[in-house]
């Protein structure tokens, strides 16, 4: 962020952004991830030092009235798009001061970038939002509680995902019948380290599976990371259970 240690009036020269194709394709991409129609990218500057400017209808404004998102995300673009190609760029908590929209807009822009000249970014962030960017190659960093270990995960774990919002998740659900059912699986789950990871629920007598079955894909859900257990006292062939 811009820091200014005087306190009285600072006067401010404007003038056009010393590379104009570089501006209007800041300003492009920047009205892009921010989701507003900037007019124009500028420079001001005095006898001390220089900053970026913005328009925004008929708003005229430098950096130092900029939100701390709108500094980041010029220095990210002018970073990118001035560098050689094939450069490495390394980045620690980038999504600081974004919010999740902007984050994920930027995400996009960096990555057309990267693929279109070869740049690599490392970067560290502590949003699980960028969970869902298949372009990301994650990392996990866990830290051991003495400080003195870290350990890479090289996928993402429910562990994984507790660590960043205090939430376990639970992405397999099995539904069983009754107690024992329940407990039967649940022991299974234990015995594999499986516990964690799945959420055993009853649906009661066994009419019950295909109406539970029926309502997930009725809502649009997918079955494929669920999981319904029946006892096996009845519709044990095939052609019963597609009868049902």
């Amino acid at each position: 962020m811009e820091i200014e240690s005087r306190t009285s009036r600072i006067p401010l020269i404007r003038e056009a952004y010393d590379d104009a194709v570089l501006g209007e394709k800041i300003k492009e991409k920047l009205s892009f991830i921010m989701h507003r129609n900037y007019g124009d990218f500028i420079n001001y500057w005095n006898e001390r030092k220089s900053y970026k400017g913005l328009t925004y209808g008929a708003v005229q404004y430098p950096s130092l009235y900029m939100g701390a998102g709108e500094q980041r995300i010029i220095k990210f673009l002018e970073t990118i798009y001035s560098i050689p190609d094939y450069s490495l760029i390394l980045i620690d908590e980038l999504d600081l001061t974004l919010h999740t929209e902007a984050l994920l807009r930027l995400m996009q822009v960096l990555n057309d970038e990267c693929n279109t000249r070869n740049i690599q970014i490392v970067f560290t962030s502590h949003r699980e939002e960028l969970l869902d960017c298949n372009f990301i190659n994650i990392r996990h960093l866990v830290n051991d509680t003495n400080g003195k270990t870290s350990i890479c995960l090289e996928r993402t774990t429910p562990d994984c995902i507790k660590r960043l919002t205090g939430i376990c998740p639970k992405p397999l659900e099995i539904m069983v019948e009754d107690n024992l059912a329940e407990a039967l699986v649940r022991k299974i789950l234990r015995t594999h380290n499986l516990e964690q990871s799945c959420k055993v629920s009853q649906f009661g007598s066994k009419e019950n599976s295909y109406l539970v079955g029926a309502g997930l894909l009725l809502r649009g859900e997918t079955l494929d990371n669920t999981l319904i257990v029946l006892d096996g006292d009845v519709d044990v062939a095939e052609a019963e259970k597609e009868q049902k």
